[in-house]
């Protein structure tokens, strides 16, 4: 993926989960359920085109911080 991705030989896209420390300025959701926000996610769902940052309107400047299992 362009935006976000992880390449792993050893390990299947579904078996690599994001975890969401905090987000600014919105939350990250999924395609089948976008009001609600998610803790975590895999490079499937983002390459299957799933995941979501959904912005809560706020004017602040926004701060990425990550962490990966």
């Amino acid at each position: 993926n362009k935006h976000l991705g992880v390449l792993d030989e050893d390990t299947a896209d579904n078996n690599i989960t994001y975890v969401i420390i905090s987000a600014e300025g919105g939350y990250v959701s999924l395609l089948d359920n976008i009001t609600n926000s998610v803790g975590r996610f895999t490079q499937k769902q983002i390459d299957d085109g799933l995941t979501f940052f959904v912005h809560d309107g706020s004017k602040r400047l926004i701060h990425h911080q990550s962490a990966f299992e």
